[in-house]
């Protein structure tokens, strides 16, 4: 009777014993798995952080499409040539006919033809230097808006009403 006391103790003490390996056991795996949502949480926030643009990176897209660039540089363009060369060629006109000969008719052709040179060089430069019609006309997309927490306090705000 002794020994079946002793035996009846010794399992009580066992099961026991699981209980409290069993219990520690569930323990460690909650922190386990609180500590993998930590990490996790921490890896979302550190994502966000980096997807958060900061102000010398941020794209700010031009209000006028680009347009601006491009119009700056005609207006130069026609100043230079009204300006520079028309106005002085009248100048300049008696000295290239007595230079070349020929009639004024012929010698007043130099002023529209290096009009022309000037414009076709400056519409290369115009290509060249500034943005492509292309990237005018088709503008870069505002960058896609940061995943917000609102959309989930709406969730929950909705299944908490119900």
């Amino acid at each position: 009777m002794a020994q079946r006391q002793s035996q009846h103790q010794q399992q009580k003490t066992r099961e026991q014993q699981q209980q409290h390996q069993q219990k520690q056991r569930i323990r460690e795996k909650q922190q386990q798995q609180q500590k993998q949502q930590q990490q996790q949480q921490q890896q979302q926030q550190q994502q966000q952080q980096q997807q958060q643009l900061q102000p010398s990176q941020a794209h700010y897209p031009a209000l006028d499409g680009g347009w601006g660039y491009l119009v700056a540089m005609a207006a130069f363009c026609v100043a230079f040539m009204l300006d520079g060369i028309e106005n002085s060629y009248g100048l300049l006109l008696p000295h290239v006919i007595d230079t070349f000969g020929g009639h004024v008719a012929l010698a007043s052709l130099c002023g529209g033809l290096v009009t022309g040179v000037i414009l076709g060089v400056g519409m290369a430069l115009v290509r060249e230097l500034t943005v492509s019609l292309n990237q005018i006309a088709r503008p870069t997309p505002p960058p896609s808006p940061l995943p917000s927490s609102s959309s989930s306090l709406s969730s929950s705000s909705s299944s908490s009403s119900s």
